[in-house]
């Protein structure tokens, strides 16, 4: 019996049920490359949630808390942080502003070095002032009221060239915002209408014939009746109503009997199942809708039911059943190497 990853991985994760987990144990220890797959998906397994519990988290720091408070409540960032020293920098502006804005300089790349143009802005705003610092009542030349002294220009002058520059500055993360918003209006847009952008893992007529076979019990055929004649009208009304030129595989030798078959519909598309008995266990079906391109033989796990899939000359197959005793993929074997088991020219 094959098992794809996803039961596998179930396995590893300790979701499964003790039966179907002593199921799986048995089949490793008789199977070298379920053993090794097996093995890589334990590989896979990392501890996420044990390494982040350990992990530090450090404070918020109280300018930040501060500066998003005011601007959940305003609207309006402020100009500077609230408490007196604080490294950290709001934007000026709400509108466009990127990270590089309101970083922590104590986490910024950039820690500890000033931005060029505030260097001259500093220098200005410590350089002394003759206006202040001449002597009283000595000799220095003190300039004449109304005229700027140098400090006070550079003062000036670098504030307009930081002024200069923040208008300047390219205000990204509005645009990129609506860029990603289109593209991803138009990658749903193209997945909804062309539906070949995202190809689901289980194709839904698959996941529909499994979910119904799920319901059948031993039971369920036991008792039906042989009947030539019905099988004989039906089989008919399959290759002429619904253009699907199929025959009912004779698998005695695969220990399973025939029993009944049945002309189903999945949204429009004729689906044809074609139920067997197996000496013990559940029934197996072996399901037929129409396709378009050949697959390659697939391996699931859907609703509990083992499915082996596969898709040949614009017909799609599908054995379906949860049977210990049944090998599907010997199955496949057997029908895919005699086509004229299964359908008709």
């Amino acid at each position: 019996m094959s098992f794809d990853d996803t039961l596998l991985m179930a396995y590893v994760d300790g979701e499964l049920p003790p039966s179907r987990r002593a199921e799986i144990e048995q089949a490793i220890a008789g199977s070298p490359e379920l053993a090794h797959r097996v093995a890589l998906l334990r590989a896979s397994v990392l501890p996420y949630q044990a390494a982040y519990a350990r992990r530090p988290v450090p404070p918020v720091p109280a300018s930040l808390a501060a500066f998003v408070t005011e601007l959940a409540l305003t609207g309006v960032a402020p100009a500077r942080p609230a408490r007196a020293g604080d490294t950290f920098e709001a934007p000026i502006a709400v509108d466009g502003f990127d990270q590089s804005d309101f970083e922590q300089s104590g986490l910024d790349h950039r820690a500890g070095a000033r931005d060029e143009a505030d260097a001259p802005l500093e220098a200005a705003s410590q350089a002394p002032d003759p206006a202040h610092d001449a002597p009283r009542g000595g000799t220095g030349d003190v300039p004449s009221a109304g005229r700027p002294t140098a400090a006070v220009a550079s003062l000036a002058a670098a504030r307009e060239a930081r002024d200069t520059r923040e208008a300047r500055r390219p205000r990204r993360s509005g645009l990129w915002l609506a860029a990603a918003f289109i593209a991803g209006a138009f990658i749903c847009g193209a997945a909804l209408k062309g539906g070949h952008l995202f190809e689901p893992r289980v194709a839904p007529w698959l996941e529909a014939a499994a979910g119904y076979q799920e319901l059948y019990t031993r039971e369920t055929v036991a008792d039906v009746p042989d009947s030539a004649s019905i099988d004989a009208r039906l089989i008919d009304e399959v290759r002429q109503d619904d253009h699907l030129p199929i025959a009912i595989p004779d698998l005695r030798q695969a220990g399973l009997t025939f029993k009944r078959i049945q002309r189903l519909r999945f949204r429009g598309r004729p689906l044809i199942q074609i139920v067997y008995l197996p000496e013990r266990g559940d029934p197996v079906a072996l399901c037929v809708i129409d396709a378009k391109q050949d697959q390659p033989m697939k391996s699931q796990h859907v609703y509990g039911m083992d499915v082996v899939s596969w898709s040949q000359d614009k017909l799609a197959f599908a054995l379906i059943g949860h049977n210990d005793v049944v090998d599907l993929a010997a199955l496949h074997r057997q029908l895919t190497d005699n086509p004229s088991l299964i359908r008709v020219d």
